[in-house]
């Protein structure tokens, strides 16, 4: 699991004078699974890039929902639009839960 993060870009007004601002970079982080992913909606990359880096970049072929997480078993459910295998092993970890 995968969850993407930028540096926070601050308004050019709020800088000191004579300060420019530093660029905002994307970066891929890796998730450990636990139970706050359960409920949640993570989106499934299009392909498996060589670098995770590249998961930024990659397109999202759609969505699956973890219904269950049993971290004893190191297992999860997930409930996926169809039967259909993944293009990817890579999910993205997002800010959205799914609410019944």
């Amino acid at each position: 699991f995968f969850r993407t993060a930028a540096t926070p870009q601050v308004p050019k007004d709020a800088l000191p004078i004579g300060i420019t601002a530093i660029e905002s970079k994307m970066e891929v982080q890796v998730v450990e699974p636990d139970l706050n992913l359960e409920n949640k909606l993570l989106a499934v990359a299009g392909r498996n890039p060589s670098d995770d880096q590249e998961l930024v970049c990659v397109n999202v072929a759609g969505f699956v929902h973890v219904q269950r997480v049993d971290l004893q078993e190191e297992k999860l459910t997930i409930l996926a639009p169809n039967g259909l295998p993944m293009p990817s092993s890579k999910l993205l970890v997002g800010d959205i839960d799914f609410l019944e």
